[in-house]
Order: structure tokens, then C-alpha cells, then sequence
């Protein structure tokens, strides 16, 4: 995911919607307090939403074992299409996490903990704003990012 190219057109599409020319000199920090989430940060939600759903799935279902299962050893990704797989993607977000992905595939059985997470991020950037030093919004994101670390916790080390 080129996620400079997204932020650009986030940044892009917020400024023809608020009417910003090309000639004003207008900063993205600036632009940014629509209290708009983030464009990475939506798609990221995205993404952890749908692997939750694949991961609550049956093992035998057709959409779980395609995006689970390694490729052949002798195939070859063809030319032009990505080297880095959906799965990949997920690994690299679950990092900010602190997450594995077996956990996260434990994790994702609970339903409402796992909506918690995935809309964590969205609703992160919508608080917390880059360049915005706001004492209420940094403990209100600490207060969130402590709760679901316990959440987390206890939902791994605690038997069922």
C-alpha cells in the first residue's frame, strides 16, 4: 500500500471539499481539523474488520483457506501484480498492536473486542490529530490505547 500516494489524496480530496484553491497556501494541518479520520487509518479498519470476519469463519470455508493458505513452492507471482500479500498487509498493521497473527486470529473470536480494535484507529486519528497538541485529546487516546492493552491481556492469558 503506497501510503504516501493515499495520504496525498486524502489531503487532496479534503481540500477541493472544503474549497481550497491550488494558489492558497493552506497547511495540511490546517486542513485537517474537519475532525476527518485519516484515509490509512479507515482502511486500516477496513482491513482488520474483514480478517476478523475470515477468522471467525469455519476452517473448511472456501474464503479462509485461499487467504491462509501458503502458495505452491513452485509458483511464481506473475509479472505486475504486488509482492506483498493481503495477509502480509495485516501482519505489518497488527505490529502497531502488538500483536501476532495467531493472536489476532484468537483475538478476532470475540466479536465485540475485536469491533473495539479494528475502529481503535479510526477513532485514534480522529482524536489525536497530528500537530494538534491537545492535553484532553492525548489522555482521552492513553486512556483508550490502556484499556484495550488490558483487554487484550486478559483476553489471552485467560483461559475460557
Amino acid at each position: 500500500m503506497d501510503v504516501c500516494r493515499i495520504v496525498a489524496l486524502d489531503h487532496w480530496c479534503l481540500r477541493t471539499l472544503l474549497g481550497i484553491k491550488w494558489h492558497q497556501f493552506v497547511r495540511n494541518e490546517e486542513v485537517r481539523t474537519t475532525k476527518q479520520p485519516n484515509l490509512t487509518m479507515i482502511i486500516q479498519s477496513r482491513h482488520f474488520s474483514i480478517f476478523g470476519h475470515t477468522a471467525r469463519m469455519d476452517d473448511d470455508a472456501d474464503a479462509k483457506m485461499i487467504l491462509t493458505a501458503p502458495p505452491p513452492e513452485n509458483w511464481k507471482r506473475p509479472p505486475g501484480h504486488p509482492h506483498i500479500t493481503w495477509l502480509n498487509t495485516i501482519q505489518r498493521d497488527l505490529r502497531d498492536y502488538n500483536l501476532t497473527l495467531k493472536e489476532a486470529v484468537d483475538l478476532a473470536q470475540n466479536r465485540p473486542l475485536w469491533r473495539l480494535m479494528s475502529m481503535h484507529g479510526a477513532m485514534h486519528s480522529k482524536w489525536c490529530m497530528p500537530g494538534k497538541k491537545n492535553v484532553f485529546c492525548c489522555l482521552i487516546a492513553t486512556v483508550l490505547q490502556a484499556a484495550w492493552q488490558l483487554a487484550v491481556w486478559l483476553c489471552i492469558n485467560r483461559p475460557l
